[in-house]
């Protein structure tokens, strides 16, 4: 007769306490086999958990993922939005002090943000919610600063905030491989980035001055 398996007791955590080891754990995952490989199971045995622990913490995939997105980002969404609450300079220095809160992330977290907020898969529906809330959040934080120095519409200001978004993770994988230096790579981000400021800021006085010289002509009333 086989004696009863034993199961280590799980140590009692508060709740808040269980979710943060959850959302580590669920990060992890992400880093070693990425975010196809998240889910409710997935995680219950990564984290040597029930899925019915995990759905005490987590009401499905999406809000899993979405949270998991959130852990990963919410560091440095905030530092980004002091630095941009508090930007009275020049272009240029904003987005050195930016890239650099980037850069400090770990590689394998800015690797599995960058991955979320790529193309879209229709394939994964939760994946593909995810990846959009990720993307309003970025927008969301630049997209203000881009239109205060620009004045550009709102389309235009979120077409150039995503470009230089992009622009970033790109320089990023020269960081990555030894082609640039950290320094060297933030120095050429934040040149481009002020090329585009003063390039849409040139544009929009020479608007405003040729408005300003040929005034429309009021249509005659007959």
């Amino acid at each position: 007769m086989t004696s009863p398996r034993r199961t280590t007791p799980r140590p009692y955590l508060r709740a808040d306490e269980r979710r943060e080891q959850l959302l580590a754990a669920a990060a992890d995952l992400v880093g070693k086999r990425g975010w196809h490989a998240l889910g409710i199971v997935p995680l219950a045995a990564a984290a040597g958990v029930s899925r019915q622990l995990i759905y005490e913490h987590f009401a499905d995939t999406s809000d899993l993922l979405a949270s998991v997105m959130r852990y990963l980002f919410e560091r440095a969404h905030a530092a980004t939005a002091r630095i941009l609450s508090a930007a009275s300079d020049d272009a240029g220095s904003v987005i050195r002090r930016a890239y650099e809160v980037y850069l400090a992330l770990p590689r394998a977290q800015r690797r599995a943000l960058r991955a979320l907020a790529g193309d879209s898969d229709p394939d994964s529906p939760e994946l593909d919610r995810a990846r959009h809330l990720m993307r309003h959040e970025i927008l969301g934080l630049w997209v203000p600063y881009v239109r205060r120095r620009t004045g550009l519409t709102e389309p235009k200001a979120r077409a150039l905030a995503w470009m230089l978004t992009t622009a970033s993770w790109g320089i990023t994988d020269l960081v990555e491989d030894g082609t640039l230096s950290p320094e060297e790579a933030t120095e050429l981000l934040a040149q481009v980035v002020a090329s585009a400021v003063a390039s849409t800021e040139k544009t929009r006085g020479r608007r405003s001055i040729r408005n300003t010289a040929f005034p429309r002509r009021r249509e005659r009333r007959s």
